[in-house]
Order: structure tokens, then sequence, then C-alpha cells
């Protein structure tokens, strides 16, 4: 069953005209997202026949993204054994020849960063583009070791990769900006385009074009040489860096999916003040237990 477009919508600040698309099926939110900084579209979904939930899965992921990079420190198995078994999930996996693991980095000093763990995550964030642009890659995908993919993953997900490859996109984050109104019910999707000055936290599932990385990384990196409060950037959460990026290149297509394609798993962080039970080895067997109490009952 094919799709129809039933209109497109142009952005004046990105200067470009994106397509809305109409599916045929019954039962999907086919309302735009509208508001002050949003328009876009909501989308139902399909099941290919023929296929298993992971062949379709992986697929979809493959068919959107010419590589998936996951950020984990060396030092964090418990994160590795994790990433990798969501991976599976879908059909992927660490030792899968498209998956990359990227070796984070922790420096010695936070060098006016929130904290080491921002200079870090920073650090490598920017590293991930630096390898994709010298493997010339058209599109690729970033997840931090902490994403976890929402259960109902491999359907939405098939949506989202067919609209990806019907648009000129520069960016698309796997959630929504913060204080767009949720939809109606749990089932229904909506893929939304995203003004320049949106700013998006959390950056655990993104994607990025090519020529999107290629200008992305030398502005992050005038960031990371400047000082905190530098009115032009200076160093800040990467996810910061990433808004004050688009806002500062308006042609850019950005979109975001909702309800999100994953979440960030309750564990140790690397970036923020450890609680007071994560500073306690001892105590970290019962505190990852909990944990995955947690995610099992949420």
């Amino acid at each position: 069953m094919n799709a129809r477009v039933i209109r497109s919508e142009q952005c004046p600040e990105m200067r470009r005209t994106v397509p809305v698309w109409d599916w045929p099926l019954s039962g999907w939110d086919l309302r735009s997202v509208r508001g002050t900084t949003y328009s876009g579209f909501a989308t139902a979904l399909h099941a290919r026949p023929n296929m298993s939930e992971k062949q379709t899965s992986c697929a979809a992921l493959l068919n959107a993204f010419d590589k998936v990079f996951v950020i984990n420190l060396p030092n964090r198995k418990d994160r590795r054994i994790d990433i990798d078994q969501q991976l599976k999930s879908v059909g992927l996996g660490l030792g899968h020849p498209d998956v990359c693991l990227f070796p984070a980095f922790r420096p010695r000093r936070k060098l006016g960063f929130p904290s080491i763990g921002a200079r870090g995550c920073f650090l490598s964030h920017i590293g991930v583009l630096e390898q994709a642009i010298s493997m010339n890659l058209k599109r690729f995908l970033v997840l931090e070791d902490d994403a976890d993919f929402s259960d109902n993953f491999s359907l939405r997900f098939r949506e989202v990769s067919r609209y990806l490859k019907q648009i000129d996109w520069d960016m698309v984050y796997g959630h929504m900006p913060a204080g767009v109104p949720k939809p109606d019910f749990k089932q229904r999707m909506r893929i939304a385009l995203v003004a320049p000055d949106a700013a998006i936290e959390c950056l655990h599932f993104y994607g990025v074009s090519g020529r999107c990385a290629v200008k992305a990384l030398p502005y992050l990196k005038k960031i990371l040489q400047r000082p905190a409060g530098d009115p032009r950037g200076g160093a800040m959460h990467v996810d910061g860096a990433y808004s004050w990026f688009r806002k500062s290149h308006p042609e850019l297509v950005t979109v975001a999916v909702d309800p999100p394609l994953a979440v960030q798993r309750p564990s140790r962080s690397d970036i923020h003040d450890l609680q007071w039970f994560d500073r306690q080895k001892l105590l970290r067997p019962v505190t990852n237990l909990a944990r995955r109490l947690k995610r099992s009952v949420a």
C-alpha cells in the first residue's frame, strides 16, 4: 500500500519544502504537529511480509543510515553489554559490520566544562563526526551506550525510515523537544519538522547527514576552545552545542519523532556528579539490580 502526498509544507527559515505524507490506514493521527516552532505530520505503520521483526528492523535502520556509531567508555562493560543486547533486539549487535563501537574519551580535566564527563562526552561526539567524515558517510546514526529502544521500535522505525528516504534531511532526533504536546493516545506517532531555534536535550539517539557533519565539526570545535559563557557559544554540554549549531544554520532540516524511538536507560552516570549509592563500590551490584528491576516494571 503506497503513500500519497497530501500537501507540502514550506519552512521559511530552512528555505526548503518538506512533503507531508498520508498513509492510507485507519487508526492513526494524521494531523499536523503545529505550534510556534513546529510543523510536521503523523504517520501510520505497515508490516512487511515474509520478514521477521528483527530482519525488518535491521533493514529499516540500514536503509536510513550507512553506519551506526555507539559511544562507550572502555571501562563501562555493563553499558556495553546492555547496548549490545539492544542492538541484537533489532537484528544488529556490536559485532555487525555496519556498527562502529567508538571508545569514548575520559579527559583528566574539565577545562571550563560542567564536569570532566561533560567534556569527555563533547570530545567523543566530535570524534564520531571526525570518523564519519573520514569514512565519507552520507548519513549515520549515533547512539550513546545508555540508549534503550522503545517497545514498538521495530514497527515504528520502518515508517520513519520510509519518510527519511523521501526528504533531504540533515539531523533526525529520536525524541521531540521539550514542551511539545504528547499524542492523545499511546499508539499515535508523529514526525515533526523542528525549527532551528528549538533546543533539543539529550543525544542518546540521533542521526546526522554527511553534509551536516562537515558543518558541525568546525562549529563544535570552536565551542570546545571557548570559555563557558562566551556569547558566541563556549564550553557546554554537547546537546546544547548542537542546539546552538542548528540555530546558527537555519538552512538545516531537522526532524524529530514522538513518542520517543529510544529512552535513556537508568544507569550510573559518567557525566554528572554521582549519587551517594553510586560512589560506594560495594553497593553497585545492588544498585544495578534495582535499576534493572525498575526497567522491567517501567
